[in-house]
């Protein structure tokens, strides 16, 4: 896994956007994260998929040395192993976000977000990159779904040794009072190896109040959720597909189905009544491009999203 906790190497002063700082350790707070494990060990595709959840929450206090930290927690949304794991200590102090991870293999205490930086600082990763540098890019403000001023940081790496090459990309993007836009709090629950695994923030609540929401009740998701139970009352095949979906009414009687793109866009929608001699509706999504996409299924029983793959 990697070790994303990043400090400073030049700081300059900041100027808010008008606005106290908006804190990111808060007990009321959890973010959800959707990973999607492709395992592609088989030589030939299409590559079998899973997806999972992983909720992250802060409960608690511990003391290390004379500080009082946070304790962080995480669960993952699988069959029968849904107990939360304890994963470090967690400091806010003004701007600076420090962490200390459970484990012998990380550094005793680093620093995890600094909202204090400003346009062209440097950020260095304790990762193996060596041909990559990384700098402050853009600071700009974005509202979420409780209307709030945030600030945003993004953050971008760039070819050492190729400058005439254009190489930059953007890595991560830190969120006043929120966190990474990609991974969540912390770090990414996912493997970077084989098989490859991909994180993605879905939902972020503050209390009762929904602040963040990747797709249309995606905070909604619950252990429900997972493919082995929601396929009593509707199954969906094949996934990963070429051209046709196909979609099965077990227990439902009828269906909402969403279909929406990584960023959130809705592609479909399209409502669904099993009849008595129809219970299996294709789905023709031959326009859409290759790539993964989120399926929403709104039952009278129950809501489930799933991720579908087009090859």
């Amino acid at each position: 896994m990697k070790k994303l906790f990043p400090f400073v190497l030049m700081v300059l002063p900041l100027v808010l956007f008008g606005q106290d700082l908006i804190p990111i350790v808060k007990e009321s707070s959890l973010w959800k994260v959707q990973k999607i494990t492709i395992d592609t060990r088989n030589p030939v595709p299409p590559y079998p998929t899973d997806t999972s959840y992983v909720n992250t929450w802060i409960s608690g206090d511990t003391l290390i040395g004379e500080l009082t930290f946070k304790k962080v927690y995480s669960s993952e949304f699988l069959p029968g192993n849904d107990n939360p794991i304890y994963q470090g200590a967690i400091l806010e102090e003004g701007p600076i976000v420090s962490w200390i991870p459970d484990g012998p293999d990380y550094l005793p205490i680093d620093t995890l977000y600094n909202f204090d930086l400003e346009v062209g600082d440097t950020v260095a990763f304790f990762e193996d990159t060596p041909s990559f540098y990384f700098y402050v890019k853009s600071i700009d403000s974005v509202k979420l779904e409780n209307d709030i001023l945030r600030k945003r940081i993004s953050i971008y790496k760039d070819a050492i040794d190729t400058p005439e090459i254009d190489t930059t990309t953007r890595v991560y993007t830190w969120i006043e009072g929120l966190g990474e836009l990609e991974y969540g709090l912390i770090y990414p629950f996912c493997f970077a190896f084989n098989p490859s695994c991909g994180d993605n923030l879905i939902c972020y609540q503050e209390g009762e109040s929904i602040v963040y929401e990747s797709f249309p009740l995606a905070c909604s998701i619950t252990t429900s959720t997972n493919a082995h139970l929601g396929d009593s009352f509707v199954k969906l095949y094949p996934n990963p597909f070429s051209q046709r979906l196909n979609l099965e009414l077990t227990k439902s009687k009828e269906v909402l189905i969403l279909i929406h793109d990584t960023s959130g866009k809705l592609l479909l929608r399209r409502k669904e009544n099993k009849g008595f001699y129809k219970d299996n509706f294709p789905l023709d999504l031959n326009e859409l491009e290759r790539g993964v996409y989120i399926i929403t299924l709104i039952t009278n029983e129950m809501t489930i999203s799933k991720t579908i793959i087009k090859q």
